[in-house]
């Protein structure tokens, strides 16, 4: 049988006798159908995890990425007001708080978010493609299958 992945070769078929090529075809049809339909699973499953990491990234990304930014905004303008009194050393500002500190946090942010989506969707839209890929070879395994069941029958009788 085939490695999970990877869909098995078309071996050379000797001339045999009718019944007795049928039969063999008809086992190696199967085989094949088989393996078909392994390897469309296993797209299937790994398309489900990359959907699931794209999705989270999605949703991270529109549900709390703007309030992050709006609370950005504020500190900005809270720092605005008290920056006179920052400056003079009336109000202490704890190292790391200050809005250029979160600015360089929020770009490392945004950068590490650009790069998991680069990543991603690549893949996203690879398995997709592969996926119907796997579809049309499934729906074609099983056009054949119905053939060698037709030849079969015609054969047997």
């Amino acid at each position: 049988m085939a490695a999970a992945g990877v869909l098995p070769k078309h071996e050379q078929i000797l001339v045999l006798d009718p019944p007795t090529d049928l039969k063999f075809k008809g086992t190696r049809h199967q085989a094949e159908f088989s393996a078909a339909l392994n390897y469309g699973d296993s797209i299937h499953e790994h398309q489900r995890v990359e959907d699931a990491l794209y999705n989270q990234y999605l949703q991270f990304k529109e549900t709390e990425i703007p309030p992050k930014e709006i609370d950005k905004s504020k500190i900005k303008h809270l720092y605005k007001l008290l920056e006179v009194w920052i400056e003079f050393g009336r109000i202490k500002l704890p190292q790391g708080y200050h809005p250029n500190d979160i600015e360089k946090e929020w770009g490392k942010l945004i950068i590490a978010m650009l790069e998991r989506e680069k990543m991603l969707r690549p893949e996203v839209e690879r398995l997709d493609m592969l996926q119907q890929i796997a579809n049309r070879v499934q729906r074609d395994s099983l056009s054949c299958e119905d053939k060698l069941m037709l030849a079969r029958n015609v054969t047997q009788s």
